[in-house]
C-alpha cells in the first residue's frame, strides 16, 4: 500500500472511533485557512441586562458549539419581572464578540419562540462584548413596560469570536 506524503497509516488495529489530534486538523487543503484547532462545546448561563426590573427566573439554560471562530448559541429563559420600556437586551454569552471587521454585524439570530409579545424577535450584537440586543421587525427596539409573568424567551444565536 503506498501512502501519500503527511499521511500516516493507522494500523489494522484502529476501529475508527476516538482519533485524537492534538495539533488540529487540516481540511480542504494545507493553508492555514484549512486547519480547524479549535472545538468545544459547553453550557452558558443567559439573563438579561436590561428591559426588566424586579426579574425572577424560572430556568435559564443555554449551550453552545464553537468551531473555530463561530459560536453557535441556543437558549431557553423562563421568567417574570416588570418592562423598563428599555430595550432588551440578553447576556452571559460563553465568549466575547470579536473586535474585528467595524460596521459589520457581530451576530444574529432568532427568537424561535417568545410570549414578551406577538412579535418574532430578531437578535443583534455588537462588537467586543457578551450582550445582544432584541428587535422586533428587523430594526425596532425590542422593549416593554408592561409587567410580565410566566414568560419565555426560546432562541438561537450565532456569532464569531476571537477567543
Amino acid at each position: 500500500m503506498s501512502k501519500a506524503r503527511n499521511l500516516a497509516d493507522l494500523g489494522d488495529d484502529f476501529d475508527g472511533t476516538d482519533l485524537t489530534l492534538s495539533g488540529g486538523v487540516y481540511l480542504g487543503g494545507t493553508g492555514a485557512a484549512n486547519k480547524l484547532d479549535d472545538y468545544e462545546e459547553g453550557t452558558w448561563t443567559p439573563s438579561f441586562s436590561q428591559g426588566f426590573s424586579g426579574i425572577t427566573y424560572g430556568v435559564q439554560n443555554g449551550l453552545y458549539v464553537k468551531i473555530g471562530c463561530l459560536v453557535y448559541c441556543d437558549f431557553y429563559i423562563y421568567f417574570s419581572g416588570t418592562g423598563t420600556s428599555a430595550q432588551i437586551q440578553v447576556q452571559g454569552l460563553p465568549f466575547n464578540s470579536t473586535s474585528g471587521h467595524s460596521g459589520y454585524a457581530r451576530g444574529g439570530g432568532t427568537s424561535s419562540y417568545q410570549n414578551i409579545n406577538n412579535k418574532t424577535a430578531q437578535f443583534y450584537g455588537t462588537n467586543n462584548n457578551s450582550i445582544f440586543s432584541l428587535y422586533e421587525d428587523g430594526n425596532v427596539p425590542m422593549g416593554t413596560s408592561s409587567s410580565l409573568s410566566n414568560k419565555y424567551l426560546i432562541g438561537t444565536y450565532i456569532y464569531k469570536t476571537d477567543a
